[in-house]
């Protein structure tokens, strides 16, 4: 699958988010993974797929500031950094069940207050309040997606 590539405007919020091509934050995502795996008074996280430990090596830590209309919903800020909007590891085994991938924790979205998730598959999912969405295909897609205001798909 060819991967989406992230509209001007993405790029420009992402890069005053600090963000920038090649971007890599591996000893952060190692850190994270590491407190998930062994949290002692909560929830306890495997390894991450593949797929999303990519995610995260490039956008974890970013925090978007993003707000008012956009394309077909309203924007809102999010974290990329899968200690924020956590929920327990039942919540995340359910949506790889629906997904029928394995997921991970990647952050949060807030004013929806929803959790962010990526899957072996490379998708960007949340967890709403109305039931498992799609984000994106991946996670330019996904990145695109929420800088700009576009609704996400059931899953």
């Amino acid at each position: 699958m060819k991967r989406v590539e992230l509209e001007p405007e993405a790029v420009r919020r992402l890069k005053n988010s600090g963000w920038e091509p090649g971007r890599n934050v591996q000893h952060l995502v190692d850190a994270w993974v590491e407190q998930l795996k062994s949290m002692p008074d909560g929830p306890q996280f495997s390894e991450p797929p593949e797929a999303v430990i990519e995610m995260l090596r490039e956008f974890g830590g970013l925090h978007v500031r993003v707000a008012g209309p956009g394309r077909t919903m309203m924007r809102y800020p999010f974290t990329l950094d899968p200690r924020k909007g956590l929920l327990s590891p039942a919540a995340y085994a359910q949506l790889s069940q629906q997904a029928g991938s394995a997921t991970y924790p990647l952050g949060v979205l807030y004013g929806e207050e929803s959790a962010i998730a990526g899957d072996a598959q490379g998708r960007v999912l949340l967890i709403t309040s109305i039931g498992p969405m799609i984000e994106g295909i991946d996670i330019h897609d996904a990145l695109n997606h929420m800088i700009l205001g576009v609704r996400p798909e059931n899953l």
